[in-house]
């Protein structure tokens, strides 16, 4: 897994680099980075639905999540800002 489910599922959120946009935060200085429960929390069980941030429960396993919380952390390690 790359950052291409950036590009296919949150581009309007994010670019591909995970940089952030006019209106949506950095991935790369998330909190939520930090703890696979937590990233699992948002992206599978739809913890931020109520703020837009749909569940991908019917698209991604938890294996392709954990894929993408390591790809965004390696990003805030490897990006200047």
């Amino acid at each position: 897994m790359s950052g291409l489910f950036l590009c296919q599922d949150c581009r309007l959120k994010n670019k591909p680099d995970t940089f952030s946009n006019a209106l949506n935060p950095d991935l790369r200085y998330s909190p939520i980075n930090a703890d696979a429960a937590a990233w699992k929390s948002v992206v599978i069980d739809g913890a931020r639905t109520e703020n837009g941030m749909i569940s991908f429960a019917e698209v991604y396993n938890e294996d392709d999540t954990e894929a993408m919380r390591a790809y965004v952390v390696r990003q805030a390690h490897e990006q200047p800002e």
